[in-house]
């Protein structure tokens, strides 16, 4: 497979591929996605090159902007540290605040927290135990209105000639199809046949409808689990093998797909199969969020929106769920970490819990 890189993002960094995350311990499941998220920040040109009005300043002028690959096949989010993976690209870029601007987190790790919360956890697999790889191990751009490739192409390209920045250059998402094509092919196929020998796991689950169909058509044998992802007969185990060796095979919908259906049909079936495992208390996925409340200085994130405050506390639930937490604010200060305080009115007296980070 080429090593070369598929075009750049904004400021420069190469969009290279993302090798197969293995775990220091032999792999209890190996996950396969369709291709790889990337590491996002939130971006504003200097004022004299910010095209708004003045008054519209107060927010990013992108408040989500791709600019490198993401640190680890399903990155999280936390781990390693957004504020350390920050601190290596300002580096990496030579980002320069007087010439470039100012920068602070964007919206990073939906799908890896995904996976976590709605897919390993409920089956009971440690995340430390799974290796993780990708169909297609370049980072694409969706394009369209409102899109990460429109914000590229319209805004963050339109002003980097003027502050000497590298534009960006990232291939669009290819379709369902092509994306299929891709990791089928001569010059992929060898390679994520190799990943899955290589991870040695008793179990592969793909994620999404491309990442079964890739994973079908290159193995030897495949057996017993659906063609195409629907609520009926969703979840069902088979078998896949490749260069003689057998493992369980277990074809499941993609964590962005399943933090945003409202499909009826889908979240119930959803829920029976998380039912099943043994884990879950419910036959519907929707589950009511936990309320959460996060934020310090002016700079509030409410997901992929940027709203200004005066308040440093807020004590009201927001009406947004992310992750299962209905988060108020997430601040993204260059240099601390959010200032996190449970609401109050549902959880008086509770703390935030250890293992969930902003």
């Amino acid at each position: 497979m080429s090593v070369q890189p598929l075009g750049h993002f904004p400021f420069g960094q190469p969009n290279v591929v993302r090798p197969m995350r293995r775990p220091s311990t032999p792999a209890h499941a190996l996950v396969i996605g369709v291709y790889p998220s990337a590491f996002h920040v939130a971006w504003s040109p200097p004022k004299e090159h910010d095209p708004r009005p003045v008054d519209d300043r107060r927010r990013p002028f992108i408040s989500s902007l791709a600019v490198d690959v993401e640190p680890t096949v399903f990155w999280d989010g936390t781990t390693p540290s957004p504020v350390s993976e920050l601190d290596r690209w300002q580096e990496a870029v030579r980002f320069d605040s007087p010439r470039h601007g100012t920068v602070s987190l964007g919206n990073n790790g939906p799908s890896g927290s995904g996976l976590l919360t709605d897919i390993l956890t409920p089956m009971g697999i440690d995340a430390a135990n799974v290796a993780f790889t990708d169909a297609v191990p370049w980072f694409f751009v969706k394009s369209g209105k409102d899109s990460q490739g429109a914000a590229i192409t319209e805004r963050f390209n339109a002003v980097a000639g003027q502050l000497g920045l590298v534009e960006g250059s990232l291939p669009d998402r290819p379709t369902p199809k092509a994306l299929v094509e891709i990791a089928t092919s001569e010059q992929r196929r060898d390679g994520l046949r190799r990943e899955i020998s290589d991870a040695g796991a008793p179990l592969v689950i793909t994620l999404g409808q491309e990442a079964l169909d890739a994973t079908r058509r290159i193995a030897d044998r495949c057996e017993g689990v659906q063609t195409r992802l629907t609520p009926q007969g969703y979840g069902t185990k088979g078998v896949l093998e490749i260069d003689g060796a057998t493992v369980a095979f277990l074809p499941l919908a993609h964590p962005g797909f399943l933090r945003q259906t409202v499909d009826s049909k889908w979240t119930q079936a959803i829920g029976a199969w998380r039912q099943s495992l043994g884990n879950s208390p419910s036959t519907d996925a929707t589950v009511k969020p936990k309320c959460l409340v996060i934020g310090h200085n002016e700079t509030l994130h409410l997901l992929d929106e940027t709203r200004s405050t005066d308040s440093q506390k807020w004590s009201k639930c927001s009406q947004t769920s992310h992750d299962g937490w209905r988060v108020l604010a997430l601040a993204n200060a260059r240099d601390q970490l959010p200032h996190h305080v449970p609401c109050q009115e549902c959880f008086p007296g509770r703390t935030l819990p250890e293992h969930h980070s902003a």
